[in-house]
């Protein structure tokens, strides 16, 4: 866990919110690798269908995030952020692995009083499946849209949406502007996976999650940019000039 980066970020977010105090955020983060390892080891993205093994294991994932989350939690709150945890297994259902209800009550409520909502990508319980991945790519990118958000930001380990996997071709080019069906289906560009383990795509699942869920017309602007560089958050959430890829989202 990148306990300094999350201060760092924490600080980031902090001095925005002090400059702009009507803003409302919410957080949403990944498995970690603890979540995505065990994942793996389970064949969790393949559904569980009560396979024993496969619940035990997905408990087991869940377990390992929420450790991650709580964490975090007090890293978030020993920098002065009022922060809370939302379950997504208490909140989300899905159906053949796909998000089929989310009740957004509780973010309401947390909004409403000022407060940060902090979700998390796990399992959760799945109509067909039993229990499914739902990520936060997907939770986030829900979010944005049933909250009609301005803008909606994601972390990446790498600055963008780049020409080829700069992990392989180091001289690689940053894109920075792009629409959604020219990443999907431009041979311009390279999606690269996570260069961890990953199950849910990494980068790849970021925009095919943007793509299917968007709907609204809302969201005006979605960033790509790389989490790992702390002064990035603080650049992303201002709007200042900085390596990163706006994407533009299809009918828009």
């Amino acid at each position: 866990m990148r306990r300094k980066l999350l201060r760092n970020i924490a600080g980031e977010i902090k001095t925005f919110l002090q400059q702009h105090k009507n803003t409302q955020i919410i957080i949403v983060h990944g498995a970690g690798q603890p979540g995505h390892s065990i994942a793996q080891k389970y064949r969790l993205a393949s559904g569980v269908r009560n396979n024993r093994d496969k619940i035990y294991g997905s408990l087991l994932c869940n377990a390992a995030i929420e450790k991650l989350d709580e964490e975090m939690i007090a890293i978030f709150l020993k920098a002065g952020l009022n922060v809370c945890t939302v379950d997504a297994l208490s909140v989300i259902t899905q159906k053949n692995k796909k998000m089929h209800t989310f009740d957004t009550t509780a973010i309401k409520n947390a909004l409403a009083h000022h407060t940060i909502p902090i979700l998390h990508g796990q399992m959760v319980f799945d109509n067909t499946e039993t229990l499914s991945i739902c990520s936060g790519d997907t939770i986030a990118t829900y979010l944005a849209d049933h909250f009609s958000a301005k803008k909606l930001l994601f972390a990446s380990d790498v600055d963008g949406v780049l020409t080829k996997d700069p992990f392989v071709f180091p001289h690689a080019k940053l894109i920075t502007k792009i629409a959604t069906r020219d990443i999907l289906h431009s041979r311009q560009t390279t999606l690269s996976k996570s260069h961890n383990t990953d199950v849910t795509d990494g980068l790849l699942g970021k925009i095919r999650s943007l793509d299917h869920l968007l709907t609204k017309n809302s969201v005006k602007e979605v960033v790509i940019f790389n989490g790992l560089k702390k002064e990035r958050f603080g650049l992303a959430l201002t709007d200042k000039k900085f390596p990163c890829t706006k994407i533009t989202l299809r009918d828009k």
